[in-house]
């Protein structure tokens, strides 16, 4: 039975997910789609912080193991690594000592090959199935 390779976004762009540490660059990077989930607080103690994480790799492995991966497993990928904004309303106030003030956009990365109507039917399978605490807060959004 032949074996069918995974779509692994940070092998395919280590410019972006492993960069140099010998050889600091500015990049550009492309429009990327993401399932993001907003908040505030310190993502050490925030309970809304481990919900978002835990709401966004719910889906984000509904969508891989139960939509693209059981219709086609020649399409079948690595879940990318969790992302992360970082920011204040008043960015001169930023400190690691104020946590409890950050606001925060958590990520993962959707794959190109994703269609949008299986993003749609993971979001449905991930109510059925997990329903966790933040689904109704995840959005789809390109990121560039």
């Amino acid at each position: 039975m032949p074996t069918t390779k995974k779509i692994d976004l940070k092998k395919e762009f280590p410019q972006y997910y492993k960069p140099s540490k010998k050889d600091p660059q500015i990049i550009e990077i492309p429009e990327m789609t993401f399932f993001m989930i907003d908040g505030k607080g310190n993502p050490s103690t925030s309970q809304l912080y481990k919900d978002a994480i835990q709401t966004l790799y719910n889906v984000s492995y509904t969508l891989k193991m139960k939509i693209v991966k059981k219709s086609n497993p020649n399409r079948d990928y690595v879940v990318p690594p969790l992302e992360g904004l970082w920011y204040m309303d008043d960015m001169t106030k930023w400190s690691l000592e104020n946590k409890d003030d950050w606001l925060w956009t958590m990520m993962i990365r959707i794959p190109d090959h994703v269609k949008k109507n299986e993003i749609e039917k993971a979001m449905i399978l991930t109510k059925e199935l997990k329903n966790p605490p933040l689904l109704s807060n995840v959005r789809i959004e390109k990121y560039q």
